[in-house]
């Protein structure tokens, strides 16, 4: 089973649809940071989530081989 990746074009519509004067949670970062940070911080943002999803299916993977079930 292969993991899904986000998209630059995901990304950039999330963040169009994305309000304003906003914070994004617990950091406090206003949202127009992740709007209009460019392009080098978006490259960021998809490395980290796509590790995150990435880890995730590994580890739902290693738990299938074990009889475990991790979701």
């Amino acid at each position: 089973m292969d993991f899904l990746t986000i998209t630059i074009e995901e990304l950039n519509k999330v963040l169009k649809q994305a309000k304003n004067r906003k914070s994004c949670g617990l950091d406090n970062l206003p949202m127009e940071l992740w709007k209009f940070g460019g392009n080098e911080l978006k490259k960021h943002i998809l490395e980290l989530f796509n590790k995150i999803i990435e880890k995730k299916a590994d580890a739902t993977r290693m738990g299938d081989r074990n009889g475990d079930k991790h979701t």
